[in-house]
């Protein structure tokens, strides 16, 4: 649900700033920074985290 908002607040801005755009620029580039934003938020999720060590007991 929150990337479909700022994906929503994205394409009103967009909108806003470049009425001369078509939409479908408009929301491609809006699916794209919220794409990024994905990848970006799993990367640093992932290096974050410490290696798991196997315990045996």
């Amino acid at each position: 649900m929150f990337f479909a908002i700022i994906f929503l607040s994205l394409a009103a801005l967009g909108s806003y700033l470049f009425p001369a755009w078509s939409w479908a620029a408009i929301l491609g580039t809006a699916f794209g920074c919220v794409a990024m934003l994905r990848l970006l938020l799993l990367l640093g999720e992932r290096q974050g985290k410490p290696a798991e060590k196997s315990d045996p007991s």
